[in-house]
């Protein structure tokens, strides 16, 4: 049975239109900014935001897609604990593809990096002001 019947559903895993919605915006940012980068910086600058807008959007989806996993009718304490592992899974999904970032590519533009990694995060302040 499903809960939410806007929800994508495939495979057991039930990601909710919303969290879809803030995904694809920021692909968008990432994808934006990169080319930006790129036509400002050359190619390692649009790489390297490429890759840091990747962190955050793979980080971003491996909790939405943790978190939803437990549905409210199984109790407060499973949603609760999902919500705490997929916390978990983001950062080590962070840190992790931070790493393979720095220690794979010795071109590495930092600043494009960073600037794509935390202008994704601005996205879930427009979803404050979406209008459903």
């Amino acid at each position: 049975m499903n809960c939410c019947p806007d929800c994508v559903t495939e495979h057991k895993v039930t990601i909710p239109p919303q969290i879809l919605w803030i995904l694809a915006w920021q692909l968008g940012f990432t994808l934006i900014f990169a080319a930006l980068a790129g036509l400002g910086e050359g190619e390692h600058a649009c790489l390297s935001a490429l890759m840091g807008g990747g962190i955050a959007l793979v980080a971003n989806f491996s909790y939405a897609w943790l978190s939803t996993r437990r549905k409210v009718q199984e109790g407060a304490k499973k949603v609760y604990r999902a919500q705490m592992w997929a916390e978990v899974l983001k950062f080590a999904v962070t840190v992790i593809l931070f790493t393979l970032v720095f220690s794979k590519y010795r071109q590495v533009s930092g600043l494009p990096l960073f600037i794509a990694y935390l202008s994704t995060y601005a996205v879930f302040w427009l979803a404050l002001l979406r209008k459903d």
